[in-house]
């Protein structure tokens, strides 16, 4: 089986910070904050192993760029696979409830 290599840009670790910060923070709900940032973070390194079973998304423009959309309770991580170099690149992880178009025309690639 092979076993990619996942790397978060700079954009997608800034997400998982401010995620961590603002229901920390914001909602006051620290134990809450470390839980879901561990998800998240479990989900992206379960990417190592057989990405493609996440399937491309449905929106044509970032579909052509090979970006996938794993959900992760209220959350979406955007990532691309790089077949070559055996790396997932992990670009974004974002709250569902979020306008998803204007957060995708955003991402770093």
């Amino acid at each position: 089986m092979k076993i990619y290599e996942i790397r978060l840009t700079r954009q997608a670790y800034q997400n998982l910070m401010d995620i961590r910060d603002y229901i920390q923070n914001e909602l006051l709900a620290p134990e809450a904050a470390k839980k879901i940032v561990n998800e998240l973070e479990g989900a992206m390194k379960s990417l190592a192993t057989m990405p493609a079973r996440i399937r491309l998304i449905e929106e044509e423009k970032w579909r052509r760029k090979g970006i996938r959309r794993m959900v992760t309770g209220n959350f979406y991580i955007y990532f691309l696979i790089d077949e070559d170099s055996e790396v997932v690149k992990v670009l974004a992880a974002v709250a569902a409830k979020r306008n998803q178009e204007a957060f995708l025309s955003d991402l770093e690639q």
